[in-house]
């Protein structure tokens, strides 16, 4: 296994009771990821030398149906730069938010490209309104 990736320890590691999709709804069936990216050792890895060029380790992960990626706190912006990256890069599956991450984050984390939310805590469905505060968008979007 490579450096970037971190292997998932199953339910134990982050709750599956509490999955939202990009819609805000809660969601059963989903395709659990093989391994979570932990910006930490991704990114960690490539500063010390170690490691190939990010976009060529991401590109590696491209035919994996599903991808979590780790949020280690709310304020971290290497996940959204992880996911919109994958995106950019052609990759189709699910990509996973796990970690620190809260609702009023999900519009946030939809427009770089994740399509699943883990959560602690049953948030329910997530309003509209929550998802799309805004009539428009002065960005692009992935």
């Amino acid at each position: 296994m490579s450096a970037q990736l971190k292997p998932s320890a199953g339910p134990r590691d982050y709750p599956l009771t509490h999955v939202l999709d990009a819609e805000g709804l809660p969601v059963s069936q989903f395709l659990y990821p093989e391994d979570i990216l932990d910006p930490d050792s991704f990114y960690g890895s490539i500063v010390s030398g170690v490691g190939a060029n990010p976009a060529d380790r991401l590109r590696a992960l491209c035919d994996r149906p599903s991808i979590g990626i780790r949020f280690s706190r709310f304020t971290e912006g290497r996940p959204y730069s992880m996911a919109s990256r994958l995106r950019e890069l052609g990759y189709p599956g699910e990509i996973h938010a796990v970690g620190d991450i809260n609702q009023e984050l999900m519009h946030h984390m939809i427009r770089v490209g994740f399509t699943h939310f883990h959560f602690d805590s049953n948030p329910g469905q997530i309003d509209a309104s929550v998802l799309k505060p805004f009539s428009f968008a002065y960005q692009q979007t992935v």
